[in-house]
């Protein structure tokens, strides 16, 4: 039994929960002309936090002196691209470029939406400098033992996750609501078999601990064989936990020794569970990212653009497959440098034209 696959599920226990407490963030970026950057990141503090109680952090990272930490009277209604969120809290920090933006330090489980690693390149060009800023979310790389690769191939990985249209385009409506829906059953069935093959896991550990261990050595031959049987219609939600997994190899054997193990086991089974139930945080954190370059907007992989500023939304999802990046180019003009430059062709004129009235006025002898 793998931890950091078990990792995995509990994340995905999101796809089909209701009863979870989403976390919702706003992290709003912002560049200034000499390079320095300004950040801040607005939460929900609960009534411990908001009384100076800062084992209660509600942020994604570690506070730290960097951080100048603000509590609001009062909650911010604030619109999650059409969702009301409460915030009533923010930290903010100041720093000068170098680079590439310092991580602050993060809880492991939360690193991938905690810790994007955000470079900003700036690039004088005489008329104009260019501001070129790239936020890059890294890929999850604890996603279970089935690869996902195996029910959906890489484009369709890309669609699904992050919107990434190559390869669809030019499909009307009905034609690509039609893919979607391929795709969706596509990845319940991938978690399914996911699910399936990490509760099988669980249950063949607990079972090589107990004193009857007749049916142990039968596993290995059945595992395959016993999902495809059962492997639940496109139609349905898939659902394979450990309870499930021990009885469906009660029907197989036709015995009742896995309920006992389940009974006997039952404390194990559900503290295994709780151990990892950290990262459904993951899977239920979602990050509005605002950011505002100075200058003119040259291009961005967004087309969000809300209060001068260019918006990306975040969540584990967009980065289960690979890294999500988000990049955006601006320019500033150079005021100076075009009038430097008229006043070095005015200059340049002048002389010219001084110089040929000259020659024309007082032209050479020829001896």
């Amino acid at each position: 039994m793998k931890a950091k696959q078990l990792l995995f599920v509990l994340g995905c226990v999101a796809l089909t929960t209701t009863s979870c407490v989403s976390s919702y963030y706003r992290s709003v970026t912002h560049v200034a002309p000499d390079g320095t950057i300004g950040k801040t990141i607005y939460a929900l503090g609960d009534s411990a936090f908001m009384v100076g109680n800062t084992a209660h952090n509600p942020f994604l990272f570690v506070l730290n002196n960097d951080w100048q930490v603000t509590r609001f009277d009062s909650c911010i209604a604030y619109d999650f691209f059409g969702e009301k969120r409460n915030l009533n809290v923010k930290a903010y920090r100041h720093y000068s470029f170098e680079d590439e933006t310092p991580v602050p330090p993060v809880r492991e489980v939360m690193r991938p939406l905690a810790a994007p690693k955000e470079t900003l390149k700036k690039q004088f060009r005489w008329f104009y400098t260019y501001y070129t800023f790239t936020a890059v979310y890294p890929e999850i790389t604890d996603k279970g033992p089935i690869p996902l690769s195996r029910y959906l191939t890489e484009p369709q990985q890309a669609l699904w996750l992050q919107g990434d249209m190559k390869g669809y385009q030019g499909m009307n409506g009905i034609e690509l609501k039609s893919v979607l829906d391929d795709l969706e059953k596509n990845f319940l069935q991938w978690y399914a078999h996911s699910m399936y093959e990490i509760s099988f896991d669980i249950v063949q550990h607990f079972d090589s601990l107990s004193e009857d261990k007749r049916y142990l050595p039968r596993l290995a031959a059945c595992k395959d064989s016993l999902f495809l049987t059962n492997q639940p219609g496109r139609e349905d939600l898939p659902d394979f936990s450990p309870t499930i997994v021990c009885d469906l190899l009660d029907t197989h054997f036709h015995t009742l020794h896995f309920s006992n193990v389940k009974s006997r086991y039952a404390k194990e089974f559900e503290q295994q569970l709780e151990e990892q139930s950290q990262s459904i945080d993951l899977f239920d954190t979602f990050i509005q990212y605002d950011l505002s370059l100075p200058g003119e907007i040259l291009s961005a992989n967004t087309t969000l653009y809300q209060d001068g500023a260019l918006v990306w939304k975040v969540d584990a999802y967009r980065n289960l497959a690979a890294d999500y990046t988000l990049t955006a180019q601006s320019r500033v003009t150079n005021v100076w440098a075009f009038i430097v430059t008229f006043g070095l062709l005015l200059g340049a004129i002048v002389g010219l034209v001084t110089y040929s009235r000259s020659r024309y006025i007082c032209p050479k002898s020829k001896g």
